[in-house]
């Protein structure tokens, strides 16, 4: 039997300067370093940046259900789109209000909240200055969480990077926000 062609995937790679985030918020480059590397912190500027790069509209409502930003895909409809941050502690791909402290999430949360978005941009920020954005497909993402490959604790970089070789034909391209 013939093996499927993978899809290709584009990671989109980008350097921010320190210096001129330093000067411009008042603050050290060991702060800028330590806050961009933060996904707290970083989390929301990635929706603005994910919105730049792939030329989405970021929701006015930051509580937005489901999704981060959209885009009008005509008769099509709309693509939803969610941004995660990867961090040292892994990513995780269901809504926000299930993750944090005192929060849970189950498998079935997961899924539903995987069911809800078109796309997920994972923005790397393990490496800042140097961010790498990497658009995903929901529907693959939802395969694994039902295959129970995915779970609500995530994966962490190494089970992100060896799932996207094998589901994708994965190329980087460094660009300018």
């Amino acid at each position: 039997m013939a093996k499927r062609q993978k899809q290709k995937l584009k990671i989109k790679c980008y350097t921010f300067d320190e210096r001129a985030i330093s000067e411009a918020l008042k603050i050290s480059v060991d702060a800028v370093k330590s806050e961009f590397k933060d996904g707290r912190v970083a989390s929301r500027f990635s929706e603005h940046w994910g919105a730049k790069l792939y030329s989405y509209s970021k929701h006015a409502d930051t509580n937005a259900p489901g999704s981060d930003g959209a885009f009008d895909a005509g008769e099509l409809g709309g693509i939803d789109i969610s941004v995660k941050c990867l961090t040292g502690a892994g990513v995780k791909f269901q809504k926000s209000k299930y993750v944090g402290s005192g929060r849970s999430c189950t498998q079935d949360n997961l899924i539903s909240s995987l069911g809800e978005s078109s796309k997920v941009i994972v923005v790397n920020i393990l490496d800042f200055p140097n961010i790498k954005f990497i658009p995903v497909d929901c529907k693959a993402l939802l395969f694994c969480a039902k295959k129970k490959t995915l779970r609500p604790n995530g994966w962490k970089k190494k089970q992100l990077y060896e799932w996207l070789n094998e589901q994708y034909e994965v190329t980087e391209e460094v660009v300018k926000l």
